[in-house]
């Protein structure tokens, strides 16, 4: 196994008015997303690294674990995001401890997959909202065939389709 290499991309930066240091562009793209998510009514909120989780039975090696996002869906549950762009042995042991010492606690991984488009479900209700919304706009831009073509070259980059989506959907009502 080869060791970490530094990331020089770790930076403060500023994401729907919260200001958090985030040590990967991952980190600092899944935290747009969410923001995005938020805008769209999707979810309720979402914080970077709120709180640590102790594992108080462990003596040594991992005794705490602290995920990269707490997402807050809007009917009062939560779920928690952890991105990931290498697996390392101290990760694995993190997740299987917050596993067996916290087993109410939902935690998805995001990694690679999730990046290069190749999971279009994370989170569940989230995403399936997500894609209603889309189908919405699709269907009520038949006749537009240039903004179909836009939207479904967006839909491949998913994250630019949500702000199409709030656009259109916005001017709908308006019109209405």
């Amino acid at each position: 196994m080869s060791p970490r290499k530094f990331n020089a991309c770790a930076s403060w930066q500023v994401v729907g008015g919260k200001r958090c240091y985030f040590r990967s562009v991952w980190e600092y793209t899944y935290a747009q997303h969410l923001e995005r998510q938020k805008c769209l009514g999707l979810i309720f909120d979402w914080a970077f690294e709120p709180k640590t989780f102790w594992f108080e039975a462990i003596k040594r090696g991992v005794r705490s674990y602290k995920p990269d996002f707490r997402i807050d869906l809007a009917y009062g549950t939560s779920w928690w995001a952890e991105v990931k762009g290498y697996m390392d042995a101290r990760s694995k042991t993190k997740l299987k401890r917050m596993a067996k010492y916290h087993p109410d606690i939902q935690i998805h991984v995001i990694d690679k997959n999730w990046f290069e488009g190749k999971i279009t479900v994370i989170g569940g209700l989230v995403d399936k909202k997500i894609r209603k919304i889309e189908k919405k706009i699709k269907k009520d831009t038949k006749g537009e065939e240039k903004e179909l073509k836009q939207l479904e070259k967006m839909d491949k980059k998913r994250d630019k389709a949500c702000d199409i989506g709030a656009e259109v959907l916005k001017k709908k009502k308006k019109v209405k």
